[in-house]
């Protein structure tokens, strides 16, 4: 388990940039179609904005080194 957390947090920067980048289209879609707006939308609030906002914490943490 601490082994699988580890290598999640070396490649978390690369996450949080992929998950901002499926956002924008995210967003895209939110002004292309209002019947997608509703399906990414949702998938995008339970499902990939936890996920980023840990992703961010965990970074902002290793750079300020509240945790090792």
């Amino acid at each position: 388990m601490k082994k699988s957390f580890v290598e999640i947090r070396k490649y978390s920067r690369k996450l949080l940039y992929l998950l901002l980048v499926v956002f924008g289209i995210t967003l895209l879609l939110c002004f292309w179609k209002a019947e997608i707006m509703y399906i990414s939308f949702y998938i995008f609030l339970w499902g990939i904005m936890p996920i980023s906002l840990l992703l961010l914490a965990d970074l902002i943490a290793r750079k300020y080194k509240l945790i090792e």
